[in-house]
């Protein structure tokens, strides 16, 4: 009798272990069968765009010289593509991070919601140079410089704080809304943004330069269609 009740607690204890393998297991399994971050296209907000808005990019206000935007539609675009005029890579944060901190970094171009920008029109200022903030459509956080270094990484943070830190201004907003290439600088260092050691490969830094009107200190827009 004894050994029959030893047997069968040794049973009921076997099928535990057994059951709490397998579950460590199968959670390890569906771990390490997730990709990677790089190149993850599963932002929450990736491009399942409204149909009913036009395909076609805004016009130009020849008023104010800013893009035409109907109050009335149920939709948070324009966003644009930032395009690096040397490599032909598109700006967005690190591994579409929503991070605060998240270097910003040029990568192929993709119908990512992370490299979609909202180019936000903040003042113009007496040389008719408008400021702006770039504030990126996946993590809702805007470029920022963070000090006044040569080579400083750009970084996403607040759009709402920082002063001057995550205002740029941009060399001809004329030849920004017709796809040109334009210089962009910082209003609170002076310096140019730029694409660091002029790279061409994928994760290369966005970075803060003196401003030598370099091929890697060129940037330019490309609309978003149906935004």
């Amino acid at each position: 009798m004894f050994v029959k009740l030893i047997m069968k607690k040794l049973a009921i204890l076997g099928s535990t272990i057994a059951y709490l393998l397998l579950s460590n297991f199968a959670s390890y399994a569906q771990t390490t069968s997730e990709p990677m971050q790089k190149d993850n296209p599963t932002d929450t907000e990736q491009v399942t765009e409204d149909s009913t808005n036009s395909q076609t990019e805004p016009k130009i206000n020849p008023t104010d010289g800013e893009p035409e935007v109907d109050p009335t539609a149920r939709r948070a675009g324009p966003f644009y593509w930032i395009i690096a005029e040397h490599s032909g890579k598109a700006l967005m944060p690190e591994n579409h991070s929503k991070n605060v901190g998240t270097r910003i970094v040029q990568m192929n171009k993709a119908n990512f919601g992370a490299q979609h920008w909202k180019i936000r029109h903040m003042s113009t200022d007496s040389n008719g140079q408008s400021v702006r903030k770039f504030e990126n459509r996946n993590s809702h956080l805007c470029i920022w410089v963070y000090g006044n270094g040569e080579n400083d990484v750009l970084k996403q943070d607040n759009c709402e704080s920082g002063g001057s830190k995550p205002e740029w201004k941009v060399s001809n907003k004329y030849d920004m809304w017709a796809g040109k290439p334009f210089t962009t600088w910082s209003q609170y260092s002076g310096r140019c943004m730029s694409i660091n050691n002029v790279s061409s490969s994928e994760y290369a830094s966005a970075v803060q330069y003196t401003c030598v009107g370099g091929a890697n200190q060129k940037f330019r827009v490309q609309y978003v269609p149906g935004t």
